[in-house]
């Protein structure tokens, strides 16, 4: 909050309505997830996407994080093995 003024500082608002050229359809489910992450209730959220493989989720959602100044993080079905030695 600005002491001189009593306002809140402006935030720099990120234009989500153009999708990226490289999403080819997927109107209904990019407007979801910019309803999803443009959301002004403060505080922290969890959305998961699931479908059928190969059919652009990753896609979607690098694009969506992007634009919206956010994190992805893709969650890979690893063995133990595997997903340990990515840690250690």
């Amino acid at each position: 909050m600005n002491a001189v003024h009593g306002e809140q500082p402006q935030m720099a608002v990120p234009d989500f309505s153009a999708k990226p050229d490289r999403l080819f359809d997927r109107e209904d489910e990019w407007a979801t997830l910019i309803a999803f992450s443009s959301d002004p209730h403060a505080g922290t959220r969890l959305g998961a996407v699931v479908g059928r493989p190969r059919q652009g989720k990753t896609l979607l959602l690098e694009s969506v994080a992007k634009v919206a100044g956010g994190f992805y993080f893709c969650g890979c079905e690893r063995s133990r093995y595997s997903g340990l030695s990515q840690i250690l």
